[in-house]
């Protein structure tokens, strides 16, 4: 569930890809999309207006808590848990020193950063917010008090995101569904291919391929956050590159593979939450 939200289907072979069976059986599958959408398309302005709406106290802490001890070490939680490190990985955070650690530890280790002077607090309280509601979408258990969790822990991210602009099947911009269809091939590329792509990589003049990933980072979408700690280095007036700037041309990948270029769905149909409280 926690790895790749946008895929559906069983995997190659009968196995699940990557988290859809058990995002199907989830309760709040249909709104952890709708998270997975949002935080693909993020912006400064919306991560400080999230931060801005987070309420003082000690309910929220406790509700984390609470969520993170109830959640057990089974699937849910591995994947939660790479979701965590994925997360912080994009928003710049200092990773825990040990993923090994008990998956509680993990889960809480967003959280142990507020004391840190190494990020603009607005900044990181907008972060914690988007964690917030990853936590309380999944891991909160259906019906009362995971309701009431699930609506404390969410709501500055449904009043900022919902609803969205993007749908699963634009979440990346126009070439969604070709990247993901390149992410679902690479899954089983035989050796071989593998040795082609590289050689095809190598052959590239360093210029040009320096050139093409400029042109793709320049193209972003006025006001989405940057990636990594650019964002955190305190020159957020900076005109942001996209979270998927270092992702290498299609094409390259589609030549070396010898796969056609995948068709492009017309977008689904998508009912967002309502953003309020």
């Amino acid at each position: 569930m926690m790895t790749r939200m946008l895929s559906s289907g069983p995997g190659v072979g009968g196995r699940d890809d990557l988290g859809a069976r058990l995002l199907a059986e989830h309760p709040r599958g249909e709104e952890w999309r709708q998270l997975d959408v949002t935080v693909a398309n993020p912006t400064l302005d919306q991560l400080i207006r999230m931060g801005g709406l987070v309420e003082p106290g000690d309910q929220r802490a406790a509700a984390r808590a609470q969520l993170i001890e109830g959640i057990g070490e089974g699937e849910l939680a591995n994947r939660l848990g790479s979701r965590w490190v994925r997360w912080a990985d994009t928003f710049g955070l200092p990773q825990p020193a040990n993923v090994r650690r008990r998956i509680v530890e993990v889960l809480g280790h967003p959280y142990m950063l507020t004391d840190t002077d190494e990020l603009p607090a607005a900044y990181l309280a907008g972060i914690l917010a988007v964690f917030d509601a990853g936590l309380g979408i999944a891991a909160a258990p259906a019906g009362d008090p995971g309701t009431s969790a699930n609506q404390l822990l969410t709501c500055p991210w449904r009043r900022t995101c919902l609803p969205s602009r993007f749908t699963p099947s634009t979440a990346y911009g126009p070439h969604t569904q070709s990247a993901l269809a390149l992410l679902r091939e690479a899954r089983t590329l035989a050796p071989a291919v593998v040795t082609r792509i590289r050689r095809r990589r190598a052959a590239l003049e360093s210029v040009e391929w320096a050139t093409a990933r400029r042109d793709v980072e320049d193209s972003a979408l006025p006001g989405v956050i940057p990636s990594g700690r650019k964002a955190c280095s305190g020159k957020l007036s900076r005109p942001p590159r996209m979270l998927r700037a270092s992702h290498p041309p299609i094409p390259t990948w589609l030549r070396a593979c010898g796969a056609p270029r995948p068709r492009r769905p017309s977008p689904g149909a998508w009912d967002p939450i309502p953003a309020n409280c």
